[in-house]
């Protein structure tokens, strides 16, 4: 009876062991955090990227993986099987305007490869016919 009691006892504190090194070696890894700052940073980018495209600027409000609001829709930021990024959101000039759906790709130096939106802004397609980064399509009717 004894040597099954003191087994029961190691055992369990060999579990509380495995448990608490397990714990410690997620805690203390870097690579999630370092993972994570990186897509804080292309995300940044990609706001600054949008900001210079979108007309007022000063008046935009975005919506992406930084900032999420899941009335509007979902948002991504994935790493692309080409290198780079793709970031997807939506943003609005005002709140009169309807919530208008983007999708950027971005190479590994947070650079514009493509920007894809749903918007019927006629300043935005003018853009779009002198910048072959830009494509728009046309916003349906609610």
């Amino acid at each position: 009876m004894v040597n099954h009691r003191i087994l029961r006892v190691l055992v369990a504190v060999a579990f509380g062991l495995a448990v608490a090194f397990y714990a410690y070696q997620r805690v203390t890894d870097p690579r999630p955090a370092m993972q994570r700052a990186r897509e804080e940073a292309v995300v940044r980018a990609s706001r600054d990227i949008l900001r210079a495209y979108i007309e007022p600027a000063s008046d935009l409000r975005i919506v992406d993986p930084l900032a999420p609001d899941r009335t509007v829709g979902k948002v991504y930021i994935y790493p692309a099987e080409e290198g780079g990024w793709e970031v997807s959101g939506h943003y609005r000039r005002d709140a009169t305007d309807g919530w208008h759906p983007y999708l950027m790709r971005l190479d590994d130096a947070s650079t514009l490869i493509k920007l894809s939106v749903r918007d019927a802004d006629t300043r935005l397609r003018r853009k779009a016919a002198a910048d072959p980064k830009l494509s728009i399509e046309l916003q349906e009717p609610a």
